[in-house]
């Protein structure tokens, strides 16, 4: 799936998810595997509402963590594209 800043991803309903302190840990139940993310990772899954387009992500990435905002929007991208090859997020239709 092609991600790009002005896409709207949103979680798989279908994973299972709880943020516990500064991780997130998803469940795909069908397929009996578990995922952890770090600090990084639990921010992004947790921004990821359909709402918020990616530059929007990045952009709480930009400021938690004080990155210029090419490479949050870099990282930020090839997170989602890594969640994509997944399953674990789809692009949202509104743009």
């Amino acid at each position: 799936m092609k991600l790009s800043l002005q896409d709207r991803p949103v979680r798989n309903p279908d994973i299972l998810f709880k943020l516990i302190e500064d991780e997130a840990v998803l469940v795909d139940q069908d397929e009996a595997v578990v995922w952890r993310l770090n600090e990084t990772g639990a921010l992004l899954w947790d921004a990821l509402d359909g709402r918020r387009t990616a530059a929007q992500a990045a952009e709480l990435i930009r400021e938690r963590f004080e990155v210029a905002a090419q490479i949050a929007e870099e990282d930020t991208l090839d997170f989602l594209r890594a969640l994509a090859a997944k399953d674990l997020v789809k692009s949202h239709a509104l743009r």
